[in-house]
């Protein structure tokens, strides 16, 4: 979503970089309020139903893109951001505290180094794969230039593509979760 959004935010729907920055923080300032309410949340009842639920609702997000990318449908796209913004926010706390309380104390400050480098290189791998999955569409279109001057058809049914990938992938993480 955030490397391919822009690219869909300016090439299809012609917005501005100020009005897709804007579009952009939906997501982070809904983390910001959801993410302490979960992490309060998953003290009191310990259950990883919180991260689950929040990666099923990420997923149906990415579902909800993946749709609403390719009908235009800008009040939808607005939803999905929300409904991202909610999801990471109980994914990530409860997630965190699990993985935290379930070492011994001497082992917390390198775990909470190993999990800050395997949440920076997975956004790392994101921002590659979501890249390279965009260029292969393109190509297979037999088109060679540049993102922003691909046919806005094009470069929307790619964006959808990789939403819908991302939400499939996020649904794995659920089951993931869910066993925990």
């Amino acid at each position: 979503m955030i490397v391919v959004g822009p690219f869909y935010f300016e090439g299809v729907l012609k917005y501005r970089p100020a009005q897709v920055g804007l579009v952009f923080l939906i997501s982070p300032a809904l983390i910001i309020i959801v993410a302490p309410i979960a992490g309060i949340l998953f003290d009191r009842y310990r259950s990883r139903y919180l991260a689950t639920a929040g990666m099923i609702i990420t997923a149906a997000s990415f579902a909800m893109l993946s749709y609403c990318i390719l009908t235009e449908n800008i009040p939808g796209i607005l939803a999905a951001f929300v409904f991202a913004g909610i999801g990471n926010g109980l994914f990530q706390s409860p997630n965190n505290t699990a993985i935290m309380s379930a070492l011994p104390k001497e082992k917390v400050a390198i775990a909470s180094s190993v999990s800050a480098t395997a949440r920076n290189l997975g956004m790392a791998l994101g921002v590659s794969f979501g890249s390279i999955i965009l260029t292969i569409q393109f190509l297979f279109a037999g088109d060679t230039g540049d993102v922003l001057t691909v046919a806005p058809a094009l470069l929307a049914a790619s964006a959808s593509h990789i939403m819908l990938l991302c939400g499939f992938l996020c649904v794995i993480v659920a089951l993931l979760s869910m066993r925990r």
